[in-house]
């Protein structure tokens, strides 16, 4: 309706992404930077329904499995014995979920729940990032200190401040 009411953007895709809306973001203010984006009510039940099959088809496979969220989850699959071998499934699982819902997943692998999160932001959207334990220092180092969990905009602009803006800089750090 003209980006009038009182609503909140609940979720945005990567076109909307590039005109700077984002999640949480109030309607009206997404509509002034994206007045052309389509705005669609949210379908609860829907999503609901979608995540389910989702993460049943995530589940199957894991030793150890974690929901986080809606779209989320954590698989702990250590039993494969190798990242190859989690790269190979993260690979039958993205196919399986674009295949059966159609929908499009980034998954990250890697040898802890953070750097398995910092993976799959790393190449969004329908990514798959491997990060092995020898290179976790050289994929961890480029990337902005607000990449860290925990680091919100206020803590980013704190650090940023005192001339620490990579992971990198952050780590030489007294």
């Amino acid at each position: 309706k003209g980006g009038t009411g009182r609503g909140i953007v609940a979720t945005c895709n990567y076109a909307a992404r590039r005109f700077g809306v984002r999640s949480a973001m109030p309607i009206s203010t997404a509509f002034k930077r994206c007045p052309r984006g389509v705005f669609l009510r949210p379908d609860f039940s829907r999503y609901s329904e979608a995540s389910r099959r989702v993460m049943a088809l995530l589940a199957a496979p894991a030793d150890v499995f974690e929901q986080a969220g809606i779209d989320e989850a954590y698989l702990d699959v250590s039993s494969r014995g190798t990242f190859e071998s989690a790269r190979d499934l993260a690979r039958e699982l993205q196919a399986r979920v674009r295949e059966e819902e159609r929908l499009s997943l980034s998954l990250g692998v890697g040898p802890n729940k953070l750097l398995a999160k910092l993976a799959s932001d790393h190449k969004k959207p329908g990514g798959i990032t491997v990060v092995i334990p020898a290179r976790v220092q050289e994929f961890l180092d480029p990337k902005d200190v607000g990449a860290l969990r925990g680091v919100g905009e206020v803590t980013r602009e704190a650090l940023v401040e005192r001339g620490w803006e990579t992971v990198a800089q952050l780590r030489s750090a007294s």
